[in-house]
């Protein structure tokens, strides 16, 4: 995920899954109390989700992702991996969605003009 495109200040750690970039066991520092609160009474409403593009088009930043026919979340970006030669992407799927049964292996990506075949990809992408 880059800064500033596929999460901002405006995130949570806990939505973009950086976990470990912050202590559960430091002393104070400015947000561990929401950090903690979410960790220990609640949790986020969206994660941060890869996947990969089986079509081989390149959807816009905006374009929605679908799963069973409902909308799931939204993508950040899209970009061409060289490594695996196809499409791939990142996007907040709702933790609502994912409730209700949301089949991430088999999503699509919808935007004005086009759609394309996805699937989550657990884990990071590495090059």
């Amino acid at each position: 995920p880059k800064y500033g495109v596929d999460f901002t200040d405006e995130n949570l750690p806990q939505e973009v899954n950086l976990q470990h970039a912050f202590s559960r066991t430091k002393g104070c520092y400015i947000g561990q109390e929401v950090i903690c609160k979410i960790e220990s009474f609640a949790h986020v409403n969206k994660h941060l989700t890869g996947f990969i593009l089986e079509d081989g088009k390149l959807p816009p930043a905006g374009a929605k992702i679908f799963s069973g026919g409902k909308e799931a979340g939204v993508l950040t970006r899209a970009v061409l991996s060289p490594t695996l030669g196809k499409p791939i992407a990142f996007g907040y799927v709702r933790d609502k969605a994912r409730e209700e049964g949301a089949d991430l292996s088999a999503a699509e990506i919808r935007w004005e003009g086009g759609s394309a075949k996805a699937r989550e990809k657990p884990g990071a992408f590495v090059s």
